[in-house]
């Protein structure tokens, strides 16, 4: 394992671990399991891996190439959603009726509005994807926000301040609209009340980069960030027991947030502790790697699949059920990820280094 992949390894951990949350969630045990967690997990490392690599490229380029920040992002997006989505919507709206403006939404990234409406008209399962929309909203408005910081001298320093001011609006905005009706649906799945976990990955992100050329000690074990992570932790569990519905609403989120970031930093800051090496070996274990890995599909397709099995799965006992339901869920998503993301990785990649031999 290069030092690259050991020290990104944990990231995969993480979105292992956020769409296990997911899944077992769905499967059944969402009165017990916090699946919602899982997709702030995922909000925080895109948000970290995004400004990641862009101040990555700055440093290596001195600038921002838009056109192919765009073009790797819809080759990552679009070649899942396209056959796992949108070709399945079409072939079954013989059978079933859908609103096609619904679906342009989950196509072009503003489904999350419609969602929070409870009205949607898609394919069964399909719904999964307004945290998708969220995202890609982001990747949007991020792209053409860093295009004009990247030449200033200070510019991820910008950044940092206008991450700082999406957290508090974030917050604000969910104080007002916690005691509204339908309060739940407008805070869960607005893009305005849901920008703080994307907004604290890219602090994450900038904070690591100005500290990322001091010495960490390969010998002498440092506890401190230990320490962070254990209470990171305890926070993170804290905000899943507090059930109070107003806190729900509102704080929970940058508090679930600001634990993950503790971890993703974790990960790059720690070492020669007994926390960090269990750390480093859970991130490690192949099969957890391959889940993190194929995480974009098993997220698109899993729901779909769990409403096709209903049928069945609702005769079996509880516990059989949601097993079932998580190796058939595991299973498809991992397929397409080899059917689909990989050859479109590929491609992006030559194409990505066709642009680079063209460029110079």
């Amino acid at each position: 394992m290069t030092k690259k992949t050991e020290r990104f390894g944990h990231l995969d951990l993480l979105r292992a671990v956020s769409i296990f949350l997911v899944l077992i969630a769905h499967a059944g045990l969402g009165d017990v399991v916090p699946g919602g967690s899982g997709v702030t997990i995922f909000f925080c490392i895109s948000g970290f891996v995004i400004t990641h690599l862009v101040l990555k490229e700055r440093n290596e380029t001195g600038g921002f190439d838009i056109v192919g920040f765009y073009i790797r992002r819809a080759l990552k997006i679009v070649p899942p959603l396209i056959l796992i989505i949108l070709l399945p919507t079409v072939i079954f709206s013989f059978v079933i009726r859908v609103d096609w403006f619904h679906v342009m939404g989950e196509v072009f990234f503003f489904f999350n509005w419609i969602y929070m409406t409870g009205n949607s008209q898609i394919l069964p399962g399909s719904g999964v994807v307004w945290s998708l929309s969220i995202e890609e909203q982001f990747y949007i408005l991020f792209a053409l926000l860093w295009l004009l910081l990247v030449r200033k001298k200070r510019g991820e320093i910008y950044l940092a301040w206008v991450a700082l001011a999406l957290v508090a609006y974030s917050n604000c905005a969910r104080i007002i609209f916690a005691n509204g009706d339908s309060a739940h649906a407008r805070v869960y799945y607005g893009s305005d009340t849901r920008m703080d976990g994307i907004a604290l990955g890219i602090l994450a992100a900038v904070w690591l980069a100005k500290v990322g050329n001091q010495r960490v000690s390969l010998k002498k074990p440092n506890v401190t960030w230990d320490f962070v992570s254990i209470a990171a932790l305890g926070v993170f569990v804290l905000s899943l027991l507090i059930r109070d519905e107003w806190f729900r609403n509102t704080f929970r989120f940058t508090l679930q947030s600001g634990a993950t970031i503790v971890f993703i930093i974790f990960g790059f800051r720690s070492h020669n502790t007994l926390l960090s090496k269990v750390f480093r070996r859970m991130s490690e274990v192949k099969w957890l790697k391959l889940v993190g890995l194929a995480s974009y599909s098993i997220y698109l397709c899993h729901l779909m699949l769990f409403d096709a099995m209903n049928p069945i799965t609702d005769q079996m006992p509880l516990g059989l059920a949601v097993v079932l339901k998580l190796i058939s869920g595991l299973a498809l998503g991992i397929g397409c990820y080899y059917l689909i993301e990989v050859p479109a990785l590929k491609f992006k990649s030559r194409l990505m280094l066709r642009r680079k031999n063209q460029r110079h």
